[in-house]
């Protein structure tokens, strides 16, 4: 069609010429009277007038020049603007590819979980895994609380210990808090409540403001960040903690027992209704806290120093303390200290009907965990206040002193009895 039109054009080129040369004299007349008109004095007014008619033929060839140039112009334009169109098309294509590849992984990923196999399971928790940290923005979150999950059914307290499969418990644990190669999880939180920790390793891990009610946690903890988790219901049993960040975490019902506890952090902690039996605490931080209706049982506390904690009805009963003090607090009411043994220990702040009968002055003699029927030894053993300077102190209101009986030696046994009994109800 272009080819056609050059032709045409060139030929009504020609014929103007032809009309122009066989009307030369016409023409040529027409030019000098309209050359003289517009340059009457000037001799070489013809040439002045060709000089115009040529600028005038090369400004219309200018223009057409610019006139091709746009055409070219809008010409790549919109082939860039379809290719454009294409690439992204083709990308959308390769993205919807791509997200149904990723889907199908995932997809085979979680139907390996159900499998009875362990290699089967552990590949569909690795490519889980990988999926998150290929795509953490879409399914960080997901493969998170699917992972949880799984170890809530796998790990639930309701099974024995030896009935869970440790292994692939342990290579979550690793895959979602051990992975420090931009961990995919970093910043979120999640729930693991009702989970059997015991003989999985969760050293070093960071389980702040975790969901964690009634699990039973391992006996080794360390340099683990338990901060602002809920820790209700929990049980630790045999376990050494050490380096572990408690802060602003919530204990309710919780139970230690035979737990040795040093180099941690409880500031700004709530433990309420909770029990401590046969535990030792040491060279931590117990600040700010409130702790109410809770049993310290046959404990021992070794450098510790309660400070502005608000104690509410919490007993000590028969425990042991060294080097160990209780300042600025802002409330002590109904303080249990009865068969307790103290050396170096000073209380420096108003204790409101406390409990002191059977204290003694602690010796060598005392053992860290006491056993329970070192108790019988106490019986109407009676508190000798020039031994333990810092009763008589005036910072004690309507508290007593004296001697400790049988029945009440027989009625701690029958409440540590109980507390026992439902422990390794909770264990079993």
């Amino acid at each position: 069609m272009r080819t056609v039109f050059k032709l045409l054009l060139i030929l009504i080129c020609l014929l103007i010429l032809f009309y122009l040369a066989s009307s030369s004299e016409f023409f040529l007349q027409k030019f000098e009277n309209f050359a003289l008109w517009l340059y009457p004095l000037n001799k070489d007014r013809n040439a002045e007038l060709f000089k115009i008619i040529l600028t005038v033929i090369g400004g219309l060839g200018v223009l057409y020049s610019l006139h091709l140039s746009y055409r070219r112009a809008v010409t790549t334009e919109k082939g860039i603007d379809l290719q454009g169109k294409a690439i992204n098309k083709q990308s959308e294509q390769l993205e919807l590819s791509r997200k149904s590849q990723i889907d199908e992984r995932f997809k085979n990923a979680i139907e390996h979980l159900g499998s009875e196999k362990e290699p089967i399971i552990l590949g569909g928790v690795a490519e889980l895994h990988q999926i998150a940290k290929e795509n953490s923005k879409d399914y960080s979150e997901v493969v998170l609380n699917i992972l949880l999950s799984y170890v809530r059914s796998i790990a639930t307290v309701k099974l024995n210990s030896e009935d869970r499969n440790i292994t692939i418990i342990q290579t979550i644990i690793n895959y979602v808090f051990k992975d420090k190669d931009k961990s995919p999880y970093e910043g979120l939180f999640g729930n693991l409540s009702y989970t059997n920790f015991k003989y999985i390793d969760i050293n070093g891990i960071d389980l702040s403001k975790f969901n964690l009610k009634h699990c039973i946690f391992p006996m080794e903890i360390q340099n683990v960040d338990l901060s602002e988790a809920d820790l209700s219901y929990t049980v630790f049993q045999s376990s050494v903690i050490k380096g572990v960040n408690f802060e602003s975490s919530k204990f309710y019902n919780s139970n230690f027992m035979f737990v040795e506890i040093s180099d941690s952090n409880f500031k700004n902690a709530d433990l309420n209704s909770s029990h401590l039996i046969h535990c030792k605490l040491s060279n931590s931080s117990l600040s700010c806290m409130e702790i109410y209706k809770t049993e310290f049982l046959l404990s021992y506390f070794e450098e510790m120093n309660f400070i502005e904690v608000d104690l509410l009805k919490v007993s000590f009963f028969g425990s042991s303390f060294k080097n160990c003090l209780f300042r600025g607090n802002k409330s002590m009411l109904e303080i249990d200290f009865r068969a307790c043994g103290f050396t170096d220990f000073n209380i420096e702040n108003l204790c409101i009907r406390g409990d002191f009968r059977g204290c003694h002055k602690m010796d060598s003699l005392n053992s860290i965990f006491r056993p329970l029927d070192s108790l019988d030894e106490l019986v109407n053993y009676e508190t000798n206040s020039n031994e333990l300077i810092f009763l008589n102190s005036i910072n004690f209101i309507e508290s007593i002193c004296g001697k400790l009986s049988l029945e009440d030696i027989n009625e701690f046994k029958k409440i540590y009895e109980d507390l026992m009994k439902n422990l390794k109800d909770k264990l079993l």
